[in-house]
């Protein structure tokens, strides 16, 4: 091995990318800051939910449960 093979060798690895540093955060963290979730919800749903959420922790104030839908059936249905 000559010396000029070498000396390519070492300018060789030199530019190449450097490994990223270890991470020393803890892996809860890590994790947490990796993970990214999105939820499809527009405006009008996130108020409806949070009301909601409100009329069920306090209903005396935010009013009571709402029923949205209800159905019945009478007699027999055919399979």
């Amino acid at each position: 091995m000559t010396e000029n093979h070498q000396v390519d060798v070492v300018v060789r690895r030199l530019n190449e990318p450097s490994p990223p540093p270890e991470d020393r955060r803890p892996f809860w963290l890590r994790l947490l800051l990796s993970v990214s979730k999105q939820f499809p919800m527009t405006v009008k749903e996130t108020l409806e939910e949070c009301a909601h959420a409100l009329r069920v922790l306090d209903p005396a104030t935010y009013g009571a449960r709402r029923t949205t839908a209800t159905s019945e059936v009478d007699g027999y249905l055919p399979k």
